[in-house]
């Protein structure tokens, strides 16, 4: 990224205008208590099938406002992918076109996060 903001600077310095970045880490880190975690993994794999679960690469920087919220209730912070392949848009892109069958089977997952969470079976 910080490449990425170098080339624009010069794209924009070349046009007569002055840039400056300031960037800083004043937010706290994620990191998911292991029982939360475990049980959305559990869940998970109940759910979808452990061939479909994973941790996937870490550290991963995302969600600062999660940690604030997990200073007060321990929390687990996950994603949950399309399955697309590693070309198709990521979300915030201009051409990111979220899948709508996603939304069924997802509201079902989260609900068996709760029960099993609330043991609601």
């Amino acid at each position: 990224m910080v490449q990425r903001l170098q080339e624009l600077t010069k794209e924009v310095e070349k046009e007569g205008f002055r840039t400056e970045f300031y960037a800083s880490d004043s937010w706290l880190p994620v990191i998911n208590p292991l029982n939360e975690a475990n049980h959305v993994i559990r869940v998970a794999e109940q759910f979808y099938g452990k061939d479909k679960v994973g941790v996937g690469l870490l550290p991963v920087r995302s969600s600062e406002d999660f940690s604030y919220f997990c200073t007060q209730k321990p929390g687990a912070f996950f994603f949950l992918t399309s399955g697309k392949t590693e070309d198709s848009p990521m979300i915030h892109s201009n051409n990111f076109d979220f899948n709508d069958d996603l939304i069924e089977p997802t509201g079902k997952f989260w609900l068996a996060l709760v029960r099993d969470r609330f043991e609601l079976a």
